[in-house]
């Protein structure tokens, strides 16, 4: 069965689909209806036998939401049966959802009379839908008070409502949190910012080194000379008769390292003519990144304040979890069936196997790879990398303000790519780091 449930109910028309994706952009899950189950449609919304209906979609519904993960269901409370009357859905059915928690949504019956005649063609006539719609409402809340589970009521045209219901379904959902769990399984943080060169990187160098916030962060500091290769080529071939030239040239890189924050963490800094790099290795009395968040804050507002006309590229976080399947365990141990590479895996003998998916939440892309192979002794080692950036015209507005970023860099991209872990991690897994938190 799910690890959560969110139902999301209303009568046609009331806006329920639209809620539901919006969910969707929030919280790692899958959407299902009803009616898709049932492969059910018709133009006058009235339903044949409603009690056999429902006993069906009972059956249903649980091989549909099987799984360690969260899932959204919209379906209804009430439905018309064929003489137009109004039934109410059996809570049998609520039962077999087994939801955590109840979202109904409405609308002013003129509005979803327009709506419904735009869809279908239908006219139906506003008192009928305002019964309808009373009706929904007062069955959901008898099956929340049956079920004692919490419900919501939310307006469709209403955003801010919809923004606070979010919140507080996303909150009754933490069950667990950055906050709240330890998770061995992560081992490295890498926190970066890219702008074009131009910038005088020596002089930034020289003017963080004595603020306090970076002697507070770092014990040592090194410049390294590296070879970097351009290739160019004769603008006047066509690149068929000559070889690419290759120059040599030096790049240098200012490394603070000896990290103090937390004792023992091997914790550096990279500033570039062209980026500024956090990286944390984790394995070792990691606390959270919150105070590695807030120090990139004040790095990238002091270039900025160096040179306000600098060009920003891109920002980026990066964790990589990785976890040893030791003799005796499974990948199933420690990830749920999202990590969906396991699949391919078990399916057939192979040496590694990818798995990457991309894609964008609010203003932040996201690039989740999951990656299986055998290490050097011949044991399994299961990946998870998400890779979350922003690379568009808002960054300059971000980074003018450094409280702005940071809270951008912790809620957008941080909490998020939390969320995607636990999305994929089990149950059982997520327990023990919760406990193992709790023990500390």
């Amino acid at each position: 069965m799910s690890r959560f449930t969110i139902f999301v109910g209303g009568i046609h028309g009331s806006g329920k689909s639209h809620f539901c994706k919006l969910l969707q952009e929030e919280i790692v899950c899958d959407y299902i209806s009803a009616s898709t189950i049932l492969q059910w449609s018709t133009k006058d919304k009235t339903v044949e036998n409603i009690e056999a209906n429902q006993e069906a979609l009972s059956l249903l519904i649980p091989y549909a939401i099987q799984g360690d993960k969260t899932f959204v269901i919209d379906g209804h409370f009430v439905l018309w049966n064929k003489q137009r009357a109004v039934e109410e859905v059996p809570i049998t059915f609520f039962e077999a959802c087994k939801p955590n928690v109840i979202v109904v949504i409405k609308e002013s019956p003129a509005i979803i009379v327009e709506r419904l005649f735009r869809r279908d063609g239908m006219p139906y006539k506003t008192d009928e839908i305002e019964e309808l719609q009373k009706k929904e409402i007062d069955n959901a809340r008898v099956t929340s008070d049956k079920l004692g589970i919490p419900m919501f009521i939310l307006q469709s045209t209403d955003d801010e409502g919809i923004k606070s219901c979010i919140i507080d379904v996303k909150n009754i959902m933490a069950e667990y949190t950055r906050e709240n769990i330890s998770s061995p399984m992560l081992k490295t943080v890498i926190i970066r910012f890219d702008y074009a060169g131009g910038t005088d990187i020596t002089r930034f160098v020289d003017e963080i080194k004595q603020q306090k916030f970076i002697q507070e962060a770092f014990g040592a500091l090194h410049r390294i000379d590296t070879p970097q290769y351009s290739i160019t080529l004769n603008t006047r071939d066509n690149g068929t008769s000559i070889l690419p030239f290759a120059e040599t040239q030096k790049a240098t890189i200012y490394r603070f390292s000896e990290g103090k924050y937390d004792e023992g963490l091997n914790v550096i800094l990279d500033v570039t003519a062209e980026s500024v790099c956090l990286t944390i290795d984790c394995r070792k009395n990691y606390r959270g990144s919150g105070r590695y968040t807030e120090l990139m804050g004040k790095l990238i507002s002091k270039l900025k304040d160096l040179d306000s006309f600098i060009s920003v590229r891109r920002i980026g976080i990066r964790k990589i979890d990785a976890q040893v399947i030791e003799e005796g365990e499974k990948i199933s141990d420690y990830f749920n069936e999202n990590y969906v590479a396991s699949r391919s895996w078990y399916s057939s003998p192979k040496e590694r196997v990818n798995y990457a998916d991309f894609f964008t939440i609010g203003r932040v892309n996201f690039n989740v790879v999951q990656h299986i192979s055998c290490n050097s002794v011949g044991k399994t080692q299961a990946i998870f990398d998400v890779d979350s950036f922003i690379v568009n015209e808002e960054l300059n507005s971000l980074i003018s303000n450094e409280k702005v970023l940071v809270d951008f860099m912790n809620n957008e991209m941080q909490d998020k790519m939390f969320e995607l872990f636990v999305s994929c991690a089990s149950k059982e897994y997520l327990e023990k780091c919760k406990q193992a938190k709790t023990s500390k």
